[in-house]
């Protein structure tokens, strides 16, 4: 409740603006790696030490990694994510909060002044408050979800977790789910963890459709019908 709150503040801290043109805000504002506990940028020996677990990409994708660079060394990782992942839960549930990030006639500055005072009133770590000020310092602040994707992808890298999909036409049982894990566990290096979520899909009949990592196993009963319709118009042989 306090966020939402401080969601609301923020958007009605913006009402009175002057208006501003759309084209305010450059989506050619280039990105420095930032060492967003302290809002400076590092020396570059320092920003090369960590290791990027895997590739994420676009702009979003850079943001994401610069963000990771800062808070892996600092310890602060799940932290960090904690604090944004609750800010997007609510971005999610609040419509006007979605509004205001894509509204581009508000002066960057001014989102800057109040993402500082609302997030640190809230207790967010430096660095989130620092990276969410950087966004919207460069006005990418509009960007917070995708920037939220590309690092969710980092952060199962860095958790060692692997996300596996299952279809199925009906629920499967705990017990059933955790035997599919156990098979899946080959897929995947041995000190990885799978996460593995269910859908329901009914048009594959019945059976299983699996997808982990770049891998697609279909076990489904559609896939099966289908094969066999395909073999039964096939020409006969010619009998000798």
């Amino acid at each position: 409740m306090a966020l939402r709150r401080g969601l609301l503040r923020l958007v009605a801290s913006s009402t009175s603006a002057p208006l501003r043109s759309a084209c305010r805000a450059s989506p050619s504002v280039s990105l420095q790696v930032r060492d967003f506990s302290t809002g400076q940028a590092p020396k570059k020996k320092e920003a090369s030490v960590v290791k990027i677990p895997i590739q994420v990409h676009g702009i979003a994708g850079r943001y994401a990694v610069a963000l990771y660079k800062t808070a892996v060394p600092a310890n602060k990782m799940d932290q960090v994510y904690e604090d944004l992942n609750e800010l997007l839960k609510s971005i999610e549930k609040s419509p006007t909060f979605g509004e205001f990030l894509k509204d581009l006639s508000v002066p960057n500055k001014e989102k800057v002044k109040a993402v500082r005072d609302i997030f640190g009133e809230l207790k967010f770590t430096d660095i989130s408050v620092n990276f969410l000020a950087l966004l919207a310092e460069n006005g990418r602040i509009q960007n917070f979800k995708e920037v939220m994707q590309a690092l969710s992808e980092l952060m199962m890298a860095y958790r060692k977790q692997v996300k596996a999909t299952v279809a199925t036409v009906t629920e499967l049982k705990p017990k059933e789910l955790e035997d599919l894990k156990k098979s899946l566990k080959r897929f995947v290096p041995p000190d990885h963890t799978i996460m593995l979520e269910q859908k329901i899909d009914r048009r594959i009949m019945g059976g299983l459709v699996v997808e982990i990592g770049e891998k697609y196993i279909d076990l489904s009963i559609a896939t099966k019908l289908r094969n066999m319709e395909r073999v039964l118009r096939e020409p006969l042989p010619d009998l000798v």
